[in-house]
C-alpha cells in the first residue's frame, strides 16, 4: 500500500515538473521575434553631484529576442546581447528577469547591465514583461557609461526603459 502511494506521488511530481518545463518553453516561444518601439535613456547626472539635473533621451528602433541552441534566451539591443532568465508564464503574458552581466555593445565596448523592476506577479518582481494580447514588451535595465563633462570624465548611471511592440 505504501509502495503504491509512493509511486503515485512520484508520478505526480514528474508530471508537475514536466508541466513547468513546458510552460517555460511556451514562455520562450512567446518572446522570440522582432519588436519595434522606443527606448528611454535617463542619464543620472544628479548622482554625480556636479550640479546637473538628469538628462532624458529617447531613441526609436528595432530589437530582437532569440534563443540559442543552448536554450539561453537573449535580447539583441544596441548595448549588446542581453541574456534573460527566470521566464514565467502568467495569465496576461510572459515575465522575465535580466541578471547582472557583462555585454559587448555595437562599438565593441564592454559594460555591465542589471535589470530593474518593471512588473510584479504575486509578490515576485520582474525586469520585463510581454503582454500577450497587446504584443507589448516592456523591460528595463541599468548600466554605467563614461560621460564627458566640461571639467573631465566621470562614470554615470544610465537607466534604459524599453517599450516595444512585437511585429512578428
Amino acid at each position: 500500500m505504501k509502495t503504491n502511494l509512493f509511486i503515485k506521488s512520484a508520478i505526480m511530481i514528474l508530471i508537475i515538473s514536466g508541466c513547468a518545463e513546458v510552460k517555460k518553453e511556451v514562455a520562450k516561444d512567446q518572446l522570440i521575434g522582432t519588436y519595434i518601439g522606443k527606448v528611454t535613456f535617463t542619464y543620472k547626472h544628479s548622482l554625480q553631484n556636479v550640479g546637473l539635473s538628469d538628462d532624458i533621451k529617447e531613441s526609436k528602433g528595432n530589437i530582437y529576442i532569440y534563443k540559442e541552441e543552448s536554450g539561453n534566451t537573449y535580447i539583441k539591443t544596441g548595448d549588446g546581447n542581453i541574456k534573460i532568465s527566470g521566464l514565467t508564464l502568467a495569465s496576461n503574458g510572459t515575465l522575465f528577469s535580466i541578471p547582472n552581466q557583462k555585454v559587448v555593445d555595437e562599438l565593441g565596448n564592454t559594460r555591465t547591465v542589471q535589470g530593474y523592476e518593471v512588473a510584479e506577479l504575486e509578490g515576485a518582481k520582474f525586469d520585463g514583461i510581454l503582454y500577450t494580447e497587446a504584443k507589448m514588451l516592456q523591460f528595463g535595465y541599468e548600466t554605467i557609461i563614461n560621460y564627458e563633462y566640461l571639467l573631465g570624465n566621470s562614470d554615470v548611471v544610465v537607466t534604459c526603459f524599453y517599450e516595444f511592440t512585437k511585429i512578428d
